[in-house]
């Protein structure tokens, strides 16, 4: 569901309310086990990509992420640390298919940002606070810090991206990488849910004018180191953590994760049981301050699985319960959070979204 994201995975793939679903299943691999809870957003459809899809989590637990209804229009949610869900519509989102709330980032206040899809199908920004007000934006947002700095995109006449760091008194800075393209699809688009740190560095990629992605890291300062995997076909961060080390993957055949250092060393990686082939492979979601990186992996089969890799580069593979094994299905973990815990969603065998949690 990371719109305007290329589209790597899919290949691989209001009242407050306590509707969940909740089952738990300890996981057991290399000697780390780990509790796992899945729920349901209440009014979530029960067909074919539709369902509970979270996407960022924060220190305390909290949840933020989209539900798909029945007539597969988007709405918000937050799952509070105490298993309470609340549903919210942002001002202003369409009510047709495909339209509504797509929240991203939830910062450790509780205030949720993202964006909505008007009726004329548009993106536009949200930002939820934690009262639960919600303020329309005219710009999508997708990552939020401590501070309630903000980051999104825009596109313009052409349909090139262009970036911005959002301050909290409402100025925007842009972020353009010199050497992005200008055409449309092309441009700067810093990434999604925990791609700004702390210390205001943000990451994401660049798209050239022969359309070929690259990355980036901004830092705070405003200077920017650009750079590639040697002989992949394209490079993009996915997650940036407060010292400034990043995730993200790259292509060469399958699509594999790479971890690169503040001293700007890479180490690359994939996970065990990722395929090998185009459609394929492992895909770094999240990076946490401790180093613990999170994502999934899809295999000869094109099935999804979580897995955890250790700033010692050891791995834990887990399954979320129900999570179904055919192609595009399976489990999707998307974020970690400082504790170790982490949220994402898995298609059962119906192709049906939830949500989880996993608890280290």
């Amino acid at each position: 569901m990371r719109a305007i994201a290329l589209n790597f995975t899919i290949a691989l793939a209001a009242a407050w309310a306590v509707t969940l679903n909740l089952s738990a299943e300890q996981q057991h691999y290399d000697g780390v086990p780990g509790t796992i809870i899945t729920f349901d957003a209440p009014g979530a459809g029960s067909g074919p990509n539709q369902g509970t899809k979270p996407s960022g989590i924060n220190p305390l637990g909290a949840i933020t992420g989209a539900y798909i209804d029945s007539n597969n229009v988007l709405h918000g949610f937050v799952r509070g640390a105490d298993g309470t869900i609340a549903t919210f519509d942002a001002p202003g989102a369409g009510t047709g298919s495909g339209q509504g709330t797509q929240p991203y980032a939830i910062a450790p206040n509780g205030t949720v940002v993202g964006w909505y899809f008007d009726s004329a199908g548009q993106p536009r920004g949200f930002l939820r606070t934690p009262d639960g007000t919600l303020n329309a934006l005219e710009e999508p947002i997708q990552n939020t810090t401590p501070s309630i700095t903000t980051s999104g995109f825009s596109r313009d006449a052409h349909g090139a991206i262009h970036s911005y760091i959002r301050y909290p008194d409402g100025t925007l800075l842009p972020v353009e990488v010199p050497g992005a393209g200008s055409g449309s699809g092309q441009g700067t688009l810093v990434c999604f849910v925990t791609c700004m740190n702390s210390r205001g560095d943000v990451t994401g990629r660049y798209i050239d004018d022969n359309n070929v992605p690259h990355g980036f890291i901004r830092f705070k300062d405003g200077s920017i180191t650009t750079y590639d995997i040697p002989g992949a076909a394209f490079t993009v961060s996915t997650s940036i953590n407060p010292s400034g080390a990043v995730v993200g993957i790259f292509r060469a055949g399958a699509v594999h994760g790479y971890l690169r250092a503040n001293d700007g060393s890479f180490t690359l990686f994939d996970a065990p049981g990722a395929g090998q082939i185009p459609g394929q492979g492992t895909v770094p979601q999240s990076l946490n301050p401790s180093g613990e990186v999170t994502g999934f992996y899809a295999d000869g089969s094109y099935v999804s699985h979580g897995f955890i890799r250790s700033i010692a580069g050891d791995f834990v593979t887990f399954e979320a319960p129900g999570s179904g094994n055919a192609a595009g299905q399976g489990t999707f973990a998307e974020t970690n959070n400082p504790n170790g815990t982490i949220t994402g969603w898995f298609a059962d065998s119906n192709s049906v979204a939830h949500g989880f949690l996993r608890i280290p």
